[in-house]
């Protein structure tokens, strides 16, 4: 769904993905980012801000790559790291 652009149908499957209790940090991670993505693109951004401060969580260290996501949503990323204090 993320990569044909169907953002809603991506939030409602991470959201089922989520709930599985036997992922991996690796692959919580990586919902948690595509489900960011999926909501700052579809104008949600407090369900973003909730979804990168959990990735956040998992990985202070995560660094998006503007050649993969739009720097948009990298400068979205960025500052909710300053300003929760993540600082890189």
């Amino acid at each position: 769904y993320y990569q044909n652009c169907e953002y809603e149908k991506t939030i409602e499957q991470a959201q089922i993905i989520l709930k599985n209790s036997n992922l991996s940090n690796k692959e919580k991670s990586e919902t948690y980012l595509i489900k960011g993505v999926a909501e700052f693109s579809s104008n949600k951004f407090l369900e973003a801000r909730i979804s990168f401060s959990e990735l956040l969580k998992l990985n202070k260290s995560v660094k998006l790559d503007s050649n993969e996501v739009s720097p948009k949503i990298v400068k979205f990323f960025n500052e909710l790291k300053i300003y929760d204090g993540i600082i890189n």
